[in-house]
């Protein structure tokens, strides 16, 4: 590079484009559209105040300044470079228009405020330790990719605007933060991976046309009624971590699918929205807590080793089935509830754990079958307006400590294992068994704490009954025992009138 900071600069007027500490000479000062030559020397630093135009060469800012104020129009008809701590300042609704390529590296920075806006005809690239920040409404516009990495940082505040005709990537360790409702628009796909930082508070969003993908190892953090929206698909896999808070919420027209390692934490009020599937999958995380919320607007699915926990009254709502199954692990503690609008199925080596009053309700049938592990503890409760099933292989569902099974207008029908123990309930209107059903009633008796089952309907054609301790079976309609076997170890039955 030169001596010369800026060649080639088509002014309209001398007054046009003023510099700091230099003089311009031209054969005509009094001219409009003189071609101004200036040399800079390397500490040197250039305000425009007036509309100027940049062309023939790259514009490259290399160890120097340039500000562009009072409302001026810097048009670069090629490409920008600001490198080698290289400083773009544009304020007081200042506009700076690139006819290719924005190139921020190496150190440099870039400062819009008051309104202030940039915008690329086609591509801009921050990266390499950069800096850039758009405060106080400021824009900045790429009509195409905006790509973040090699630990860039970019702060937008206070309304500004980052938009992009194509996709949006924040990758290689960048650093994004989003905050003051500023907001992020692509009319593509926008990824956030490899290691990258995204941080978004103050109402502020990140809108998609497309997919939106959190992977790589990134980290997300949303919180302060933050959102991110996508009319596709969201992706968030290969142990990537999203954490929501404070009412932040993530939205999809289409599926979310967690996978591959990842984790979603979602707390105090926080949400996480799909209008259709939800799928979560290959040893993902999700962690509830604080009042916060799965919905989907079709089917949820948790399998493939993932691992779901509920706490402190948080709610996950599906408007069609619910699939558990694949070893995965399902957790809900504190209030907390999982609601279907239609069935909910725990099968194929799930293991499901219900305490502190948290509940599980379905409109449709209740399926447990295929290697389960259920366990109901301390007042938790499940309840169907259909049919509830418990069959299959090793099944096993225990209850204990005031717990309770509710199908009240339907049948539970039982077809492996239930172990009722101390103060558990079932309330159905018909209870039964088939050849191999075992209902074992045990626990430590204390006082009238005692397993309870209530039903309209009894029918015990096969399989097993097995009373170890007090017990209350209370049967308003119809009791059938024919060839049920039932094992009472040093106990009375009574008929209560």
């Amino acid at each position: 590079m030169t001596d010369s900071f800026l060649k080639k600069i088509l002014c309209e007027g001398l007054y046009n484009c003023i510099q700091l500490n230099l003089r311009f000479q031209t054969a005509n000062d009094s001219q409009n559209g003189q071609e101004c030559n200036i040399p800079l020397d390397s500490s040197s630093t250039i305000t425009i105040l007036k509309s100027c135009t940049y062309y023939s060469y790259d514009l490259q800012i290399q160890g120097k300044s340039l500000n562009i104020t009072n409302g001026a129009i810097l048009t670069v008809e090629t490409n920008a470079h600001i490198n080698l701590n290289g400083k773009m300042n544009i304020n007081a609704s200042s506009t700076v228009l690139i006819g290719l390529t924005l190139f921020l590296n190496f150190n440099s920075e870039l400062l819009l405020i008051e309104n202030s806006r940039v915008e690329t005809s086609k591509s801009t690239f921050l990266y390499g330790n950069s800096s850039t920040k758009c405060l106080s409404t400021s824009q900045f516009i790429s009509k195409g990719n905006i790509i973040i990495s090699e630990n860039a940082t970019l702060n937008m505040k206070d309304m500004s605007i980052l938009n992009s005709s194509s996709f949006v990537e924040f990758k290689d360790n960048s650093k994004i933060t989003f905050e003051g409702s500023s907001k992020s628009t692509s009319l593509n796909n926008t990824n956030i991976y490899d290691n990258s930082l995204l941080n978004m508070t103050d109402v502020s969003s990140l809108v998609s046309a497309l997919s939106v993908d959190f992977f790589g190892y990134s980290q997300t953090y949303l919180g302060g009624q933050s959102h991110v929206e996508t009319s596709d698909n969201m992706n968030i896999h290969e142990y990537a971590t999203l954490s929501l808070s404070a009412f932040s919420k993530l939205n999809t027209s289409k599926n979310i699918e967690i996978f591959k390692n990842s984790k979603l934490t979602i707390q105090d009020g926080g949400k996480a929205v799909s209008g259709n599937d939800m799928n979560i999958y290959g040893n993902a995380t999700v962690t509830l807590r604080g009042s916060s919320f799965l919905l989907s607007s079709s089917k949820l699915f948790v399998y493939g080793n993932a691992s779901v926990t509920f706490e402190d009254e948080s709610n996950a709502i599906s408007l069609n089935n619910m699939f558990f199954q694949g070893k995965s692990e399902f957790i809900m503690k504190d209030f907390s509830t999982l609601v279907s609008s239609s069935q909910i199925n725990f099968i194929e080596n799930a293991t499901v754990s219900l305490y502190g009053h948290s509940k599980v309700v379905a409109d449709g049938n209740i399926n447990m079958y295929n290697d389960v592990y259920f366990n109901m503890y301390d007042y938790s409760e499940m309840s169907g307006k259909s049919q509830m099933s418990i069959g299959g292989n090793t099944i096993r569902v225990v209850m204990s400590d005031h717990s309770v099974i509710k199908v009240r207008d339907n049948t539970l029908s039982l077809m492996k294992y239930l172990d009722m123990k101390d103060t558990s309930e079932v309330n159905v209107n018909v209870f039964t068994f088939t050849s191999n059903g075992v209902l074992n009633m045990s626990g430590t008796n204390t006082n009238l704490n005692v397993p309870k089952i209530i039903a309209n309907q009894f029918q015990c054609d096969s399989g097993e009954i097995r009373i170890s301790v007090d017990t209350l079976i209370r049967v308003n309609d119809a009791l059938q025992l024919d060839g049920c076997k039932l094992l009472v170890a040093e106990r009375s039955i009574r008929d209560f009138p």
